[in-house]
């Protein structure tokens, strides 16, 4: 199974894999409760649907639960990248109040107040020019802004 699963500054980072039907939402499921929930709770937990092409209603089912328990552990949870359909299901779902980012940099950044992370950038969110991450999204702006990049982090 293809979920990626890696710490950035207190934030949990979830890549989902490809596909999530059924057999896969249980895999996924019990990978988050084995890393993530039944360990010392993250500062916010980041559900990264970018690779995302098939996902059924267990899948979706497994966010929701996310959701949940992270509301229930004081955990902020951010979702990146639904489709138009899977962010109207997750809200009939119930979560509704999650937050929902386009990209996995601005959803981190937001999920540590702002402050760029120090274990060096989000996945190739680094721009050639000015050494920050490049946001857009809510409270961007029409342009988005560059946060300096952290001390010694590759540009």
């Amino acid at each position: 199974m293809a979920l990626r699963i890696q710490s950035m500054g207190g934030c949990v980072i979830v890549a989902f894999p490809p596909e999530v039907d059924g057999v896969r939402a249980a895999e996924v499921d019990a990978t988050l409760g084995e890393r993530v929930w039944d360990r010392s709770p993250p500062t916010g937990l980041v559900l990264d649907l970018s690779p995302v092409q098939f996902i059924d209603s267990p899948g979706l089912a497994v966010i929701a639960r996310a959701c949940g328990r992270g509301q229930d552990r004081g955990v902020d949870v951010r979702i990146v990248a639904p489709t138009p359909t899977q962010r109207r299901l997750l809200d009939r779902m119930g979560v509704a109040h999650t937050a929902v980012y386009d990209t996995v940099p601005l959803a981190v950044l937001d999920s540590l107040g702002g402050r760029a992370p120090m274990e060096g950038g989000c996945g190739g969110a680094r721009d050639s020019g000015g050494g920050g991450v490049q946001t857009s999204g809510p409270g961007a702006g029409e342009q988005g802004r560059t946060v300096p990049a952290p001390p010694g982090a590759p540009t």
